[in-house]
């Protein structure tokens, strides 16, 4: 349990929450009260800042596109889709509701076993994919389409699992419940087994 004491604009902690992954001149991380001391790893860390987004929204899978354009900017996301302009930022934006809204839908289509639904959803993320691909101008290029995309999941993959493994030198616990429950598919997801009280901030 985490107390919390209100002062004026200041919220302060008065005993360490057992659940933290908290940005703080570095990283504070802690998986229950087994260590004394959270774990802390310094510098800005991309791949924490992707862990720390899938976590705050546990189950909710978050397509690879939507997540680089939040996390790391529409600058990057432009430099991902081989520099090219891409479409006006309110089509954008329409476009990653929609994804994230798809996403949730298939999470209730597989816990229901709905094979035509998850066949329309399918349908509908590539057409929304290949859109946003040709909206970057690189439509009439030779290549499979969704290679930017995939190129951008591997990417953001590997950029997570390199702090997965920064922190398996100091809490191999917490390293491998991150490892088990946050899936790198195009549509990223954290999905623990349980509620976890995380503290972020």
């Amino acid at each position: 349990m985490v107390g919390v004491l209100d002062v004026g604009v200041i919220r302060c902690f008065w005993w360490a929450p057992e659940y933290e992954f908290a940005r703080r001149g570095g990283w504070s991380l802690r998986f229950g009260l087994e260590k004394k001391e959270p774990t802390v790893l310094p510098g800005d860390l991309l791949g924490a800042f992707y862990i720390q987004r899938l976590m705050m929204s546990p189950h909710k899978e978050i397509h690879v596109t939507a997540l680089l354009g939040e996390i790391a900017g529409d600058d990057q996301l432009r430099i991902a889709m081989d520099g090219q302009e891409i479409i006006d930022q309110q089509a954008r934006r329409h476009y990653m509701r929609r994804l994230e809204e798809l996403a949730e839908d298939r999470h209730e289509a597989e816990q229901n076993d709905d094979e035509s639904w998850l066949e329309r959803i399918d349908r509908e993320t590539d057409q929304i994919t290949e859109e946003l691909l040709k909206a970057t101008g690189l439509g009439g290029k030779t290549r499979k389409m969704g290679d930017d995309v995939q190129n951008i999941r591997r990417r953001i993959a590997k950029t997570i699992q390199d702090v997965i493994e920064k922190i398996r030198d100091h809490d191999p616990n917490l390293a491998q419940h991150l490892k088990n429950t946050i899936h790198t598919n195009l549509h990223m997801c954290y999905r623990p087994d349980r509620e976890i009280p995380w503290v972020f901030c």
